[in-house]
């Protein structure tokens, strides 16, 4: 966890200057951190990029980070030929010193980027940047990559950025970008729970361990009489106990 760090000016959470420095972050949480001392300073409160310097980020919750600036800034800022490679992540509710979500910035050129992929996202401006490349490969595509969707945190305000069973986060990763870049499907995730339940990893840092799902004819059971089960909804012997929680 990378949290409540202040920076005068760039970098609160982690700060990679070295030329063609390379750093991996993976199954993490980086929060409450804030760039700039004053209004308009500041840049990249969460993880700032300089130099060449390269980031590879894979199933990791950025949130609730604050840049003191009202343009440019975002939580994750990257220049002068820095990189980007986001995977299976969530980058949300991170804002600029007006309030106004800023996730994702890029200056110094054609050759910084950004590639995001299976990723939530929540900007005010083209996540891309200049050059970058997104891509999505969740089943539902309208919930992943440079989307306003609530991941539905359990507390945010409590920090708990663990996943709601309704969260739209749950089985949209790709798990090949996580053995690829990080280990096997055998990991745990930070609470020390298995890394892939439920088929598919999720997105962000933690692995919801009893989604709720559909059938094969897409039908969803409740029995507020059920007893036992897994209570994830795709039969009657697992059915959901409460209507409400069913219709979320």
């Amino acid at each position: 966890v990378v949290r409540g760090n202040k920076a005068k000016d760039r970098g609160a959470g982690i700060y990679v200057e070295k030329s063609n420095g390379k750093i991996k972050i993976s199954n993490s949480v980086i929060d409450h951190n804030i760039a700039g001392t004053s209004n308009d300073q500041g840049e990249g409160s969460g993880i700032y990029l300089n130099n060449g310097s390269q980031a590879i980020v894979v199933n990791t919750t950025v949130t609730q980070n604050i840049t003191n600036r009202t343009s440019g800034g975002g939580a994750l800022h990257v220049k002068d030929h820095g990189k980007f490679k986001i995977y299976n992540s969530i980058v949300w509710d991170n804002k600029n010193a007006d309030a106004t979500p800023k996730l994702l910035n890029l200056t110094g050129g054609d050759d910084s980027d950004f590639e995001v992929y299976n990723t939530i996202v929540n900007a005010n401006s083209n996540p891309d940047g200049i050059s970058g490349d997104g891509h999505n490969d969740g089943e539902n595509s309208g919930k992943i990559n440079f989307t306003t969707h609530n991941p539905m945190f359990v507390n945010a305000a409590g920090n708990d950025y663990t996943l709601d069973s309704f969260s739209p986060a749950i089985n949209q990763g790709n798990t090949s970008y996580y053995t690829s870049n990080v280990g096997s499907t055998t990991d745990v995730d930070m609470y020390k729970n298995a890394r892939l339940a439920g088929g598919k990893i999720d997105l962000g840092a933690f692995e919801n361990q009893s989604p709720i799902q559909q059938d094969a004819a897409n039908i969803l059971y409740v029995d507020q009489n059920v007893t036992g089960g897994t209570g994830i909804g795709n039969s009657w012997a697992n059915a959901i106990k409460d209507l409400g929680d069913a219709l979320k």
